[in-house]
């Protein structure tokens, strides 16, 4: 499966960090901590490339998942959503299934605080120094393999 896989940054060095709860979905990452919102693409319009299906699921799943980050806010930041690169490791069982297109969202300083979870019963999450990042525990293997890989700890 395809999976846009969107991390924000602030240019204040701070990264918006996650955990899941284990009333979300997907078991095999119940209380796993991400750097990145993601999910399947769905279906894909012939019309499109396949960048731009993806790229309007990671829109989709931006909108789906957080508070202030809707496509206006996008569009003022002049989609300042981009594509960095792709992760794709297959050494636990959710990795084996995906393959991810990395998405960076830089967000205004001012306007991160507007950025909170939806749906607060699946999922916590709050904006971090990248160095105090590095200490949280369990991981889901993107978001490790992207800190490490960007920030080089």
């Amino acid at each position: 499966h395809l999976i846009p896989y969107i991390f924000l940054t602030t240019p204040t060095n701070k990264i918006f960090v996650t955990r899941r709860t284990s009333n979300q979905t997907e078991n095999r990452l119940h209380n796993k901590a991400s750097i990145g919102i993601g999910g399947h693409v769905g279906e894909f319009s012939n019309s499109m490339s396949i960048y731009t299906n993806v790229l309007f699921g990671a829109i989709r799943e931006l909108n789906e998942e957080l508070y202030g980050v809707g496509i206006e806010v996008l569009m003022a930041q002049h989609l300042n959503l981009k594509l960095v690169g792709f992760v794709d490791r297959n050494a636990d069982e959710v990795s084996q299934v995906h393959f991810g297109m990395v998405f960076h969202l830089l967000v205004d300083t001012d306007m991160a605080s507007e950025i909170r979870i939806k749906e607060t019963k699946n999922m916590i999450g709050k904006w971090m120094d990248v160095d105090d990042a590095f200490m949280i525990d369990n991981y889901e293997l993107w978001s490790k393999t992207l800190l490490d890989e960007i920030w080089g700890k």
